[in-house]
């Protein structure tokens, strides 16, 4: 009875224990309707769930159970578990993309990729620092400029800039951060900015007419020759040579006394010829069959100039000067220093009805006018031509003019004898002719085998010397006005203000050699001429000169040697030169254009002169100005 109760409390027992877990009753089924255990069950055995470490493949990292598969370590031999992957491997480093975006994590691999405006993957555009830019910094072979990101490449110091990514010396040939350097391996020049031709220059100028204005030449930009660009000239000229202006229009080069070279290469616009290094080829004859190379050079411009001269856009003159400026004795005269002449003859008081003056023009026939004649009678009203440069007063071999310029001297000279009789300064004797031409209208001193002028002067009775009218000697005879020297040795041309000058007679007589329509240009020292602008400017405003004389001034002269041919040997005369209509140009050589005549209109207000429609000599082009 105790037996059977025992076994029934332990039975009780176990089904209370397993109550709460829900014992599997081995499939039999209990007071519930569950199955019951088919075994016994020992509640302290290992739960069948338990977890399987796993290492298969792993060096390092966790075995899946929370244990460790191995450890890393550094490259100095301590434990490191960070350098441990994901999939259990170790690193030699630790990448690192902190504030980076692309380019290499440190470790061989990448922070992220670059792209360009068009959506492609292009690494290139990393930095350094690991941010993408748009542009690709590139200073090959520069030591300075721009390197194509906005940036530098370098700087240049003291005198040298920066050209096409070097640092060159800046010649001051060109405005201020252009040089002057080669821009074709022929050897032309051009002022280029960063070696490059500035982007503001004028293109397709070989499809125009004009080509390119100034000191510019066009140069095509492609084989095919459809495309080209302005670039401005520049050099320098070789000693014995002076930059001028060559064509009219701007265009300078390199000329020896106004003229083409002598040793200046032929034919260059023969095919293949061409001109070697900085020059261009002009035609030199009306029918374009032949033609010469005359180097380029440069206008001077702001800073080019030597300390007291300014630069006119063309050439360096003397800086104008003030009213204070000016040493005792001098006044200060469109911007000019020359001595004090005085207040002048004052208002016009003459009569000049009363002077009974000869004629100033011819009335003949064309051939009658343009006859030579000897410059007869010898001694007239106002003037005497005396016997000079190896003549004798019964053998004036030079003295052979125009009739209508013969007439031109006389009426002058006679009017200034007359209306100045009365005036109470300079020494009021007639005026001294000089050279003209020979009988045959050659240059005086042909016949005895010496020219005494430029080829192509003083022919034809066209052109003639005059002494200037004097102050404190004895006559009007070809004499200097001025002092002639420097350093001790002989100028050839006024190296101070003239002091003999009167410069009031003289003023009258240019202005009225200035009444004859047919006259050409009077051209006279460089320290003259601002003396006689100023005295002629003085006696248009009291009635001496007439009026339409004074709106013909053709006066010229250079106060430094621009190569036009006045600034030599004008130092004792002026020179007259009659011309039938054509209006050459204001030089006296052969070959050079009126850039000193038209630079004193300019200065006094005229914009233009007659013939302005043809400032451009057909024998005087260039060839081509597309390079």
């Amino acid at each position: 009875m105790r037996n059977r109760s025992l076994a029934a409390l332990f039975l009780l027992g176990a089904m209370l224990l397993c109550l709460p877990a829900g014992c599997d009753n081995g499939g039999a089924d209990n007071e519930n309707g569950g199955k019951g255990p088919e075994t016994s069950q020992d509640v302290s055995s290992p739960d069948s769930s338990a977890c399987e470490p796993s290492c298969e493949g792993r060096v390092c990292g966790n075995d899946g159970c929370g244990g460790s598969c191995g450890h890393c370590y550094t490259v100095e031999g301590a434990p490191d578990d960070s350098l441990c992957t994901d999939k259990g491997q170790c690193l030699s480093c630790l990448p690192d993309c902190t504030g980076r975006v692309c380019g290499n994590d440190g470790c061989g691999g990448s922070c992220g990729h670059c792209f360009t405006l068009e959506g492609a993957v292009d690494d290139s555009l990393c930095t350094a620092e690991g941010a993408c830019v748009q542009c690709v910094p590139d200073c090959a072979g520069k030591a300075c400029g721009d390197d194509g990101c906005g940036a530098t490449c370098g700087s240049c110091s003291g005198s040298t800039v920066c050209a096409g990514g070097q640092c060159v010396e800046d010649t001051g040939l060109c405005q201020t951060g252009e040089v002057c350097m080669a821009y074709s391996d022929d050897g032309s020049l051009a002022c280029l900015k960063d070696g490059e031709i500035p982007a503001d220059q004028e293109t397709q100028c070989h499809l125009k007419d004009a080509g390119c204005s100034g000191n510019q030449a066009c140069l095509y930009t492609d084989d095919t020759q459809a495309n080209s660009v302005c670039v401005e000239n520049c050099g320098e000229c070789p000693n014995g040579l002076t930059c001028g202006d060559v064509t009219g229009d701007g265009y300078l080069g390199c000329m020896q006394a106004g003229s083409i070279p002598s040793n200046a290469k032929k034919d260059c616009h023969k095919e293949g010829n061409g001109c070697p290094g900085n020059a261009t080829c002009f035609y030199t004859s009306a029918d374009y069959s032949t033609s010469a190379c005359i180097e380029n050079c440069s206008a001077c411009h702001e800073g080019s100039c030597p300390e007291g001269m300014v630069c006119n856009g063309v050439f360096c003159e003397p800086a104008p000067c003030t009213p204070d400026s000016c040493p005792a004795g001098e006044v200060c005269t469109a911007g000019l220093c020359i001595p004090d002449a005085g207040p002048g003859p004052g208002p016009f008081t003459a009569n000049e009805a009363a002077c009974n003056l000869p004629p100033l023009q011819c009335t003949g026939t064309k051939a009658y006018c343009g006859e030579l004649i000897q410059f007869d009678p010898v001694e007239g009203t106002g003037y005497t031509d005396y016997p000079e440069n190896g003549e004798s007063w019964s053998n004036q071999y030079r003295s052979w003019l125009r009739r209508d310029l013969v007439m031109a001297i006389q009426y002058a000279a006679a009017r200034v004898a007359c209306l100045a009789k009365d005036w109470e300064f300079g020494n009021g004797g007639p005026v001294g002719l000089i050279d003209m031409s020979e009988k045959n209208g050659d240059i005086p001193g042909t016949s005895v085998g010496s020219p005494g002028h430029p080829s192509g002067t003083h022919t034809d009775g066209f052109d003639i010397d005059v002494a200037y009218f004097q102050n404190g000697t004895p006559d009007n005879r070809a004499r200097p006005v001025c002092e002639h020297y420097e350093n001790g040795a002989e100028a050839y041309h006024c190296t101070k203000p003239p002091h003999l000058l009167d410069p009031w007679r003289e003023a009258l007589f240019v202005g009225s050699l200035f009444e004859h329509p047919l006259l050409r240009v009077i051209g006279c020292d460089g320290k003259v001429g601002p003396i006689l602008d100023a005295s002629l400017e003085v006696l248009c405003d009291n009635g001496w000169v007439k009026p339409a004389a004074c709106k013909n001034n053709v006066l010229t002269y250079e106060s430094t040697d621009m190569g036009y041919g006045w600034y030599y040997f004008h130092h004792h005369h002026i020179h007259v030169s009659l011309d039938l209509g054509s209006y050459r140009d204001a030089c006296l050589v052969p070959g050079c254009l009126d850039l000193p005549l038209r630079h004193f209109l300019f200065k006094h207000g005229l914009a233009s002169m007659p013939g302005d429609a043809a400032l451009r000599p057909p024998h005087l082009v260039p060839v081509s100005k597309v390079r």
